[in-house]
């Protein structure tokens, strides 16, 4: 991975830099000629712009005559440490350390060796060496934002913060140097910190001057309207929900985040109500009771659901607004309304579900199922599949499901209706396929085999590919793993050119243990076509998980420790993707995006696909714990399967120098012996 272009000032100040050691220099700490010291700035415009093979080219050229160089040395070597091919990473420390030997005075040296710690994801020493740089060169604005991202990175909020404020003292006039302070408060829990923040910002950096730096007026007005959003949110953490509620009233005109604005000003409405807080509207300056503020809650949250009948949080805000959240008829009397203004909605139709029991359940659960039976929705099944839960529900379905299948059986027509089917036939089907859905989910295997059987042999013209996979789902939870992948199979036959029917027939056959029919199969929607191992590139989970699990299964544990370390590999990659963000988003002033990006990424290690996988590592390096392979040729293949694949060919290499340097002393030792042996023969 190629590190981002942060190094421009650095570099540039390093050619040129006033800041020598007065001792003796070596040769490696002299100034470039002139010549050299433009290949130099050459060499740094190759690494920015990823040219790499030409800026080691032009690197040599200077070390041909200069082969001490330092800082060109640390140049190749951070070249060397982005480029991928065998060993090049080892050689690109060496370069860099060579450099920093011959010239441990020099910032730009120091700043190459932290980022080429970063790229090895060593973030630790990475902070170590951009601080033994600022040592050097106190104040070199570029370093100090290097190291602020690597605090961001490992969220060290107090060093970071520290860092901007050194960065803020030389640019005041920056709004990207404020803001990265706010959020950094803010995030950390300071809200009164980022509050005063944000106020001696607002005090000293008039709007005007903040607006202009927006690359439109357009974007000028994004950029403000977020930082009025985010003051908003940060009152609101801060316990100061009336202010919060001012602050955005206040700047409604300046807002173009309509819908974001209206769920922020319903959200604080609503508190205000709960905490039975009476205030002064700011435009009226008329008084505001908690009743009031409820009702406007309710208005908010009202207009928001229709401009999004769909949204799932919006609804439960609204239930909660109107105070309806124990109050069936109230819920009841609500969705009616809401069902007859958005008929085409989803979830207007499944919310009452939730709240109804008896023959109300019923009579909505009929009304829900009877258009997406008709339009044969897959997913019919897995959006009722929470109403489980509840065991008088489970009965009132299985009840619902089994009428609507036999009336469509014998009348071709839904319970209650004359109205015959269009295409009798296929809605049956799909009826058939939710009934047997509902025995399997009861557990009645036996029953939902059966049933599906009959929905498969109605023959129904196209065919209906997703009979057979749910009869895949239903044979392999029987235990019939064989069974479940010739099920499987026919539905990926049945459209080849289907990937999500491939995946589900790659994930029958890896729970039958047939890795490399799957591997086959897999690789066919594969960038090459030809080969499976271009999943990682895709990252891959859940092919790498199920294979894991399929070579453990099968004692195959060098195989399965490699998979699992991919999934590994790709939730590491996922938090080193953070740097992209650490200055982008403050830049393009997406900062509520951002503090949401950055609680996210600290979650991602309790992904349920992350877990499977670290499960699966550790149950292998038990498993080779207790049970080690019979020889030691056995236990190193396994070691290396683990590695990953730059880390697995430097092993290799190692391996096959230490066979060649054997078989050449052996050689020698050969040759050696003979030779005594003539001496003493003569």
């Amino acid at each position: 991975r190629a590190a981002d272009s942060l190094t421009r000032v650095a570099f540039a100040s390093g050619v040129t830099r006033a800041t020598r050691f007065t001792a003796a220099m070596s040769d490696g700490a002299m100034a470039l000629p002139a010549k050299e010291n433009a290949l130099f700035k050459q060499v740094v415009r190759c690494y920015e712009t990823k040219t790499y093979k030409k800026g080691l080219k032009t690197a040599d050229a200077i070390l041909k005559k200069f082969p001490n160089h330092g800082e060109t040395l640390s140049m190749k070597g951070l070249i060397l440490g982005n480029m991928e091919g065998e060993g090049k990473r080892e050689e690109a420390h060496e370069c860099v350390k060579l450099g920093l030997k011959n010239d441990v005075g020099s910032h730009v040296c120091w700043h190459v060796y932290g980022l080429l710690h970063r790229i090895d994801r060593n973030y630790k020493e990475a902070i170590k060496c951009y601080r033994q740089a600022l040592k050097i060169d106190e104040g070199n604005t570029q370093i100090l934002r290097d190291l602020s991202y690597m605090q961001m990175q490992t969220r060290e909020m107090d060093e970071f913060i520290a860092t901007r404020n050194e960065i803020l003292k030389l640019r005041p006039g920056n709004r990207v140097n404020w803001m990265s302070i706010v959020v950094a408060q803010h995030y950390a829990g300071d809200h009164a910190k980022a509050l005063e923040t944000m106020k001696r910002y607002e005090e000293t950096v008039a709007e005007t001057v903040a607006a202009a730096q927006g690359e439109d007026p357009k974007t000028a007005k994004f950029e403000l309207s977020e930082t009025y959003m985010f003051k908003a949110k940060m009152l609101e953490d801060a316990g100061r929900v009336e202010d919060a509620l001012a602050s955005l009233q206040t700047n409604a005109g300046k807002i173009v985040d309509r819908a974001g604005w209206m769920a922020q000003v319903g959200t604080l409405h609503l508190r205000l109500a709960e905490s039975k807080t009476t205030t002064k509207d700011v435009v009226s300056g008329e008084d505001v009771s908690p009743a009031a503020h409820r009702s406007k809650a309710a208005s908010v949250f009202r207009r928001l659901v229709d401009r999004m009948p769909d949204n799932h949080e919006w609804h439960a805000l609204l239930v909660k607004s109107l105070d309806l959240e124990s109050d069936a008829t109230g819920l009841k009397r609500l969705y009616a309304e809401l069902v007859e203004k958005h008929p085409g909605a989803e979830f207007c139709a499944r919310a009452p579900l939730d709240f109804l029991h008896g023959a109300d359940f019923e009579d909505a659960l009929r009304a829900y199922i009877t258009k997406p039976l008709r339009k044969g929705v897959p997913s019919l099944f897995r959006e009722i599949a929470g109403l489980y839960s509840d065991e008088h529900k489970t009965s009132s379905m299985g009840k619902v499901f089994t009428e609507t299948a036999t009336s469509l059986r014998e009348k071709k027509a839904f319970p209650g209706s004359s109205d015959t089917e269009t295409k009798p036939d296929a809605t049956l089907a799909h009826a058939l396929t939710l009934l047997a859905y509902h025995h399997d989910k009861t557990n009645d295997r036996e029953a939902a085999l059966g049933i599906i059987d009959e929905a498969i042999a109605l023959d129904v013209q196209p065919a209906i590919l997703e009979l057979h996979l749910a009869k895949a789902s239903f044979l392999k939870r029987s235990g019939d793993y064989s069974g479940a992948v010739a099920e499987a199979q026919v539905a990926r036959n049945g459209d080849l050119a289907d990937r999500y029917l491939n995946g589900a027939c790659v994930k029958r056959l890896l729970q039958n243990g047939l890795y490399e029919e799957a591997e086959k199969t897999a690789a066919l929607f594969a960038r090459d076509g030809d080969q499976a191992s271009n999943l990682y590139d895709m990252q891959c989970a859940w092919f790498e998980n199920e294979a894991g699990w399929c070579h453990l299964r099968a004692g195959r544990r060098g195989r399965a420790l490699k998979y699992f370390a991919a999934v590994i590999e790709h939730y590491e990659q996922m938090e080193e993707d953070q740097f992209d963000f650490h200055n982008y988003c403050m830049r393009k002033m997406t900062l509520r995006s951002y503090v949401e990006m950055l609680k996210a990424e600290d979650a991602l290690y309790d992904k349920p696909r992350f877990r499977e996988a670290a499960r699966g590592l550790i149950t292998a390096y038990v498993s080779v714990h207790d049970d080690p392979p019979a020889d030691a040729a056995a236990a190193e293949e396994a070691a290396l399967a683990a590695l990953s694949k730059e880390e697995r060919q430097k092993a290799r290499k190692k391996q096959k120098a230490a066979k060649e340097r054997a078989e050449k002393e052996a050689a020698e030792r050969a040759e050696k012996e003979a030779a005594e042996r003539a001496e003493k023969e003569a």
